[in-house]
């Protein structure tokens, strides 16, 4: 079972894969679509849908899970009538819902087999199981013990359900194993109740065969005084990762759907549970959705899938209509991708600059402003020049709102690598950008050009280079028109150059290069001409993003 396509309400039709990745600014509606989805499932008439129309299902083959469906079947006898429930239907609190029109008849159950792919697919109580929900708020609510229901009761709660089914608990717990040196502990010495836990190692097996019982009970006891701890006591990312992995792990459970997994995680954890959900899905054939808005978590999902499905998602703030577009990436593509340029995915608006220096700079800068504040607008650094042409495919691919600030330099020394920005943001033609390039060739006659170290080199010694403030220059200034004209291209796709030079250009007077980034925005501050001067520098990329100075 798997959720083919949606149709949304602005009449658009979005295609499905293995693994779908909803990312996008706050508040623009992520969660929400995450919640339509699963009220389509189960046929929820009185949620107001604000973006889906309606799901279109599928399945690889209806027969095997329609015995998953079947193994998953638990009875109910009450006032000598026999009804079934599937362990795997829960709610969106993940709850294991017994409502009444979910029930099973004993002549369905026994003709589960026998039923058609439409009514698996249309029918509600047939299709629920195969869907779960892992929200956020909900992941911590594992109890530490249950009440042990009878086997002829269907199971109510999540300890019930690892307790009778061995495969699963198995699976989660050589997980847990590897991951945190703990095992998985159910406790069902006291014949009456389940308890779960960890403890560092195994506890030992009740022998239902022995004469007496009551040892039996006491060997146990006596072990988990010194060596279990309640669930309710460990670490939260250890809790919501069980959570999650049940789900994943779960037979039934064909589709499954998590909202921002990263919650609850250290750090370490989260690029690790990103790549092992996604192993785990693929190896066991699952669909999954999720939203998240953390860059560790996005890089082990992308690590972990040949191919990741990823939805942008967007709100007009004008008049709150939203939109949703879709790209698929690669494993290949974004194996370079870096954490710190990833973080472009979870802003509605982004400018991008070459290093941490510069990112600090602009930022303490431009959102002193109170519209740029209000306009969910990200820094990001690119961690080099170079790294700017991943981030460029990145936002080509998928449509984001960005935009880039390089130092003058790169129009002398790096120029190839803004042909390849300029073509990749959608430059309709290289043959525009020629000026500075025609000029450079002439500069650098009889100069060895594919050497990067002597081309630079001569550039250097022919234009009397000055870093902080190389526009000055005599070179410069002679073809001041030329460059005026490739400058002005770059900026029809997000492209712009710091007029002056370098970034140390925006407060000459600041003397240290190392510490300029933090000395220089209250310089500039305290001056109104270079206040001036950057705020007119800085309004291109800002109009170009949708952002207005206030």
């Amino acid at each position: 079972m798997r959720i083919k396509s949606s149709e949304l309400l602005d009449g658009k039709t979005i295609e499905f894969d293995d693994i779908n990745v909803f990312i996008g600014g706050n508040n623009v509606g992520k969660t929400t679509i995450l919640l339509e989805i699963f009220s389509k499932i189960i046929a929820d008439g009185n949620r107001r849908y604000r973006w889906l129309s309606d799901l279109t299902y599928d399945t690889n083959n209806y027969k095997t899970d329609l015995q998953h469906l079947y193994d998953s079947l638990t009875r109910r006898i009450e006032q000598n009538k026999t009804t079934y429930y599937s362990h795997s239907t829960r709610n969106m609190r993940g709850q294991i819902d017994s409502s009444n029109d979910l029930a099973f008849t004993g002549e369905e159950h026994q003709q589960i087999m026998n039923k058609g792919e439409a009514i698996f697919l249309n029918e509600v109580k047939y299709r629920r199981p195969f869907f779960s929900f892992v929200s956020c708020e909900d992941r911590l609510g594992i109890p530490e013990s249950s009440d042990k229901v009878a086997y002829y009761q269907p199971a109510s709660d999540p300890i019930n359900v690892l307790h009778r089914s061995g495969d699963l608990y198995t699976d989660i717990d050589k997980i847990i194993h590897d991951r945190f040196n703990s095992r998985l502990v159910i406790l069902d010495h006291t014949g009456r109740d389940l308890r779960l836990g960890y403890s560092h190692k195994p506890p030992p097996k009740f022998d239902h065969s022995a004469d007496n019982k009551q040892h039996e009970f006491e060997k146990i006891q006596r072990w988990s005084e010194d060596n279990f701890t309640p669930i309710i006591e460990a670490g939260h990312g250890m809790r919501s990762m069980i959570k999650i992995l049940a789900s994943i792990l779960d037979p039934v459970n064909q589709v499954v759907i998590i909202d921002e997994p990263e919650l609850h995680l250290y750090p370490s954890h989260k690029y690790w549970l990103g790549q092992e959900v996604t192993k785990l899905a693929l190896k066991k054939k699952k669909q999954v959705f999720l939203v998240t808005h953390d860059p560790l978590i996005l890089r082990g999902i992308l690590d972990g899938s040949n191919r990741t499905n990823v939805f942008l998602v967007e709100r007009d703030d004008a008049d709150s209509t939203g939109q949703v577009r879709s790209c698929s990436l690669e494993k290949t593509k974004v194996s370079k991708n870096q954490d710190q340029y990833l973080q472009i995915l979870f802003y509605r608006r982004s400018i991008v600059v070459e290093g941490a220096a510069d990112r600090y700079f602009y930022q303490n800068l431009v959102t002193d402003n109170k519209s740029v504040n209000e306009s969910d607008l990200g820094f990001i650094s690119a961690g080099g020049k170079g790294n700017a042409k991943h981030i460029a495919e990145l936002v080509s691919n998928i449509g984001l709102k960005a935009c880039f600030i390089f130092d003058y330099d790169v129009l002398l020394f790096d120029f190839e690598l803004i042909e390849s920005i300029y073509t990749t943001l959608g430059g309709d033609d290289l043959n525009d950008l020629t000026n500075i390039k025609t000029i450079l060739n002439e500069l650098l006659n009889g100069s060895d050009k594919d050497d990067p170290k002597e081309r630079s080199r001569a550039i250097k010694k022919k234009i009397a280079w000055d870093k902080k403030n190389c526009a000055s220059s005599k070179f410069i200034t002679e073809h001041e028109l030329s460059f005026r004209k490739d400058i002005d291209i770059l900026k029809k796709v997000g492209v712009f150059i710091v007029p002056n030079g370098a970034l140390e250009s925006w407060a000459p007077g600041v003397e240290s290069s190392a510490r300029f980034a933090e000395e220089a925005p209250d310089v500039i501050r305290s001056n109104p001409a270079l206040m001036k001067a950057f705020n007119e520098f800085v309004n291109e990329p800002l109009t170009y993003l949708g952002v207005k100075l206030s």
